[in-house]
């Protein structure tokens, strides 16, 4: 599924092998935004022209590109991982439709995400620059933060702007928020049943 981009119903069930006990050895620390009220994505955000639509041999130079290189470069930043010169290679391929990059850019992006295709490899590792600027300028972006829930261990994002924010994943803070309140409760009952015992002796002194 990793290696070579399977489906789950392409592969076989994980048997006792030692690279399925390394797997099963490895926790996941998903992280997770549904908490964090973002609007539904528009991927013309990741554009600099939002009314560029992508040429057939754009599409068709990607196509073939991405069949030979994407296993290659899942994953991987051209410059830590001293894949520059690929990288400055494929756009050189793009380059001579005669489009400059930024053109390319929004061609690809189009191409990939109103198609909703999945491997999207090459274009974040050839123009992945270009798109986050992209998203900078046309996007409002709150400034945020991983943390890691103490509970539970998911991480998740949090806002660093005014306020102490919450350090606990949604779930966790809401079973944190009822036993605060069921200890209060508590104390509270336990507090008026001391009242009443001493108003209870009070009386029989008075009597």
């Amino acid at each position: 599924m990793y290696a070579k981009d399977k489906t789950a119903k392409q592969t076989c069930a994980r048997n006792n092998s030692f690279v399925n006990t390394i797997f099963n050895k490895i926790k996941k620390n998903n992280v997770t935004l549904r908490h964090m009220g973002l609007d539904e994505f528009d991927y013309h955000n990741l554009m600099s022209n939002k009314n560029i639509v992508s040429s057939k041999e754009v599409e068709e130079i990607y196509d073939d590109l991405n069949r030979r290189y994407r296993f290659m470069i899942n994953m991987k930043d051209e410059y830590t991982a001293n894949l520059n010169y690929v990288a400055s290679q494929l756009r050189a391929v793009f380059s001579e439709t005669g489009y400059s990059d930024d053109m390319i850019t929004d061609m690809l992006v189009y191409y990939l995400y109103s198609n909703d295709r999945i491997y999207k490899q090459v274009l974040w590792f050839c123009y992945g620059d270009r798109i986050v600027n992209n998203i900078l300028k046309n996007v409002e972006i709150e400034e945020t933060k991983p943390v890691k829930c103490p509970d539970c261990g998911e991480w998740f994002e949090i806002s660093t702007g005014v306020g102490r924010p919450s350090v606990r994943c949604r779930s966790c803070q809401d079973r944190r928020t009822k036993k605060i309140k069921l200890e209060s409760l508590r104390r509270y009952r336990a507090n008026n049943r001391m009242k009443n015992s001493a108003k209870t002796v009070d009386d029989e002194e008075f009597y």
